[in-house]
């Protein structure tokens, strides 16, 4: 794993929900590809995620994000999409481990962040910290636990536990 991930910002606000990200009438897909072409598809800036697709985005948000159902397919849909990470300043407890289940960095900022769409941010992950490259600040960022890091080296929780680690996470 890159231990410097670098993209375009995708900033949403505060409770974003996972229905909202992805909606339930796409539960059926089950091919990664297929589900990102629905990732956000009733959000205001639909199109404007259209126009990006294929560059390396982070997607930024705010409080609560990832806020309602429990299901996995909000996270594995943006991963598919091409986000490298998602950032906010609080997370759902239920998305953030499905994020790191399926193999998506999901990183709390530790301070309000000024972040426009498009950008280019670089997250530090040695560091834990954020850069804009647009303005040159700097932002913290909440340190993974050594467990999310041996899940995201492995590829997600799947490839972690085939390759014999131990599912132990602490809620």
């Amino acid at each position: 794993m890159d231990r410097v991930l670098e993209g375009k910002a995708f900033v949403l606000g505060d409770d974003v929900d996972t229905d909202l990200l992805y909606h339930n009438r796409y539960l059926h897909l089950i091919r990664p590809e297929e589900m990102a072409d629905h990732l956000l598809e009733e959000h205001p800036k639909a199109s404007y995620l259209r126009e990006i697709r294929g560059d390396d985005l982070i997607m930024v948000g705010g409080k609560n994000f990832g806020c309602g159902s429990s299901r996995e397919h909000a996270p594995k849909a943006m991963r598919a999409f091409g986000f490298k990470a998602v950032l906010a300043l609080s997370f759902s407890r239920i998305f953030h481990r499905n994020a790191f289940n399926c193999a998506l960095p999901a990183l709390q900022l530790l301070e309000e962040v000024e972040v426009q769409d498009g950008d280019l941010l670089r997250l530090h992950l040695d560091e834990a910290w954020l850069e804009n490259a647009r303005t040159g600040e700097l932002f913290r960022v909440k340190p993974m636990e050594p467990l999310e890091e041996e899940i995201l080296r492995a590829g997600g929780l799947i490839p972690f536990v085939l390759r014999g680690g131990v599912a132990r996470w602490a809620p």
